[in-house]
């Protein structure tokens, strides 16, 4: 059975979207994000880095509950490609640096994101770390467990044929059709 912690925003229906289209089962638990409920500790034990959506899969790996609680496109979107407006390139590169030191935090503990194996938190985290480190945050060392566990996954024989998808993609590396990869 899945949890969804979740409020009412277009992140929030991305997932519950989702799981409607794959016909999963699942129990919706409001976290009110206008009354700062992300904050509360018992879901900050779901999603340590206080957003929603958070899913809980009950009957994860070995039987055991596992969360997954990803988030870094915005960094992504307004430093390459909205208009320049400083304040939401510092808001959202902030923003990423706290996920950074979250993800730290949470993989000095666990081993990966979501316990101490790998499961789809690392393959949904790793993906937006992967772009971060390429156009953001080239030296991942101050974040020396993110480092570690970015190494380790970008290492899996998956994980490399799944970044060439649907073709290689390196820094300002122009997509077929002309268009910049991100």
């Amino acid at each position: 059975m899945i949890d969804l912690y979740t409020f009412t925003t277009a992140n929030g229906w991305k997932v519950s979207i989702l799981l409607e289209e794959l016909g999963l089962p699942y129990n919706v638990h409001v976290v009110d994000i206008l009354k700062d409920e992300q904050f509360a500790p018992s879901f900050l034990e779901i999603s340590p880095n206080n957003k929603i959506p958070a899913i809980v899969d009950t009957e994860g790996p070995g039987g055991e509950p596992i969360s997954v609680f990803p988030n870094f496109g915005q960094m992504g979107h307004f430093v390459r490609k909205a208009e320049k407006i400083p304040y939401a390139i510092e808001r959202f590169t902030n923003e990423s640096t706290r996920i950074l030191r979250v993800m730290d935090t949470q993989l000095g503990k666990l081993g990966f994101l979501a316990g101490p194996q790998y499961s789809i938190a690392d393959i949904a985290s790793y993906a937006w770390v992967n772009v971060a480190q390429r156009l953001h945050f080239p030296d991942l060392s101050r974040w020396p467990h993110v480092q570690r566990w970015f190494d380790e996954i970008g290492a899996r024989p998956a994980v490399v044929k799944g970044v060439s998808v649907p073709y290689p993609v390196r820094p300002s590396n122009p997509a077929p059709g002309g268009k910049e990869t991100a």
